[in-house]
């Protein structure tokens, strides 16, 4: 009778102590707050939530309290540090500035271009006109409609540290799809003006078959006229 081997895999404990620093999202955006907490890890087990100093290596970037809480303040990198009898940890975080809220302004249609297709087709006018961005934000993550949509195409994708953002959509209805990629724009340094262009493509099909135009607008520039 052949016998089956059984292996033993030890279970290892911590041979010195070791602090960890925990936080929900290294990722934030201006103003936004999240709450660190610290942990021993002990060879007699872990000390989930102890008291620690804290400190930030930027204060312009993020500041944090003595109850851990960090209040994200401006756009940048910055490490916070929690000390306990001794030990060190630190939580790396990137603040993101913030875009959410309504921004309203102009964009300026530059060309006009169809893709495919075949029968008539009559470009519009290229004229400068109304733009509107409403604007959602957790972290570094947006989501937003636009006014060439009449709000309706959802619009999502990041911001940097350096205040860049990027957007894409796609709608589809009873009229066909209209995608906007890439919407791009930079924020000023004051954080109150956005400015970029963005590219939508417009499919639909009429009387001569499967239509494909594409509307490139430039000169995007809106500012925020609420929160």
């Amino acid at each position: 009778m052949l016998v089956a081997a059984c292996t033993q895999v030890p279970i290892t404990t911590p041979t010195a102590t070791t602090l960890v620093v925990q936080g929900e999202s290294h990722v934030l955006k201006s103003g936004e707050q999240e709450q660190l907490t610290a942990s021993l890890l002990t060879p007699t087990g872990p000390q989930p939530s102890i008291s620690a100093r804290w400190t930030s290596s930027r204060i312009d970037v993020c500041d944090v309290g003595g109850d851990g809480i960090l209040t994200a303040i401006g756009a940048g990198t910055a490490s916070v540090l929690a000390e306990v009898n001794g030990h060190q940890a630190a939580f790396d975080v990137r603040i993101v500035p913030s875009i959410q809220g309504v921004w309203t302004g102009q964009s300026r249609l530059a060309d006009v271009v169809r893709l495919s297709g075949a029968g008539a087709f009559r470009p519009s006018p290229l004229l400068v006109g109304y733009y509107e961005l409403r604007a959602t934000q957790i972290h570094d993550r947006i989501q937003a409609t636009d006014w060439l949509t009449n709000f309706r195409e959802p619009l999502s994708g990041i911001i940097d540290t350096a205040g860049s953002a990027a957007l894409s959509g796609v709608l589809d209805d009873d009229d066909g799809r209209i995608r906007t990629n890439p919407w791009t724009a930079k924020l000023s340094q004051d954080g109150q003006t956005l400015s970029g262009s963005y590219v939508a493509t417009q499919t639909f099909v009429n009387f001569w078959g499967r239509q494909v135009i594409q509307y490139r607008f430039e000169d995007l520039s809106v500012r925020r006229s609420m929160r």
